[in-house]
């Protein structure tokens, strides 16, 4: 079994869409890694695409996801399976920074970004699978 590098997940998102936009949690949801942390004041996905992480065997582009997302006072508990990015040593990535989950409509110019995720490390999958896990399978928002 290669190798693995775990991404480790703060307890709460460190950014989220603010409250006088809120946020629709129904619709198709993905997963897209970034080579860059985005600013507070980003908001659609078209703001943050062109620093997606390369392209390759294992990371194809934008992962689906289907998460059940569950109210929480001010919080969203938004849960979802873990995700492992296989090792890609040709042609895999070297400077994963962040992930975003954004609704996607099909336009980037408005598919709205949901979660920013701070990975805290630059990871690769060049030379280890990329495990993205949220606490016990759960990101609170």
């Amino acid at each position: 079994m290669p190798a693995t590098t775990l991404i480790p997940t703060p307890a709460k998102s460190s950014w989220l869409i603010p409250v006088a936009n809120p946020i629709d949690w129904t619709g198709a949801m993905k997963l897209m890694i970034l080579s860059v942390m985005p600013g507070a004041t980003t908001e659609f996905l078209s703001q943050v695409s062109a620093n997606q992480v390369a392209i390759g065997t294992a990371y194809t582009g934008p992962i689906t996801i289907a998460p059940t997302v569950t109210p929480s006072g001010n919080d969203f508990i938004v849960d979802w399976e873990d995700l492992t990015i296989d090792q890609d040593v040709d042609n895999g990535f070297v400077d994963a920074a962040a992930a975003v989950v954004y609704f996607d409509t099909g336009d980037p110019a408005t598919s709205r970004l949901g979660v920013l995720w701070d990975f805290g490390l630059v990871g690769n999958n060049q030379d280890a699978a990329l495990n993205l896990r949220t606490p016990n399978n759960v990101f609170t928002v």
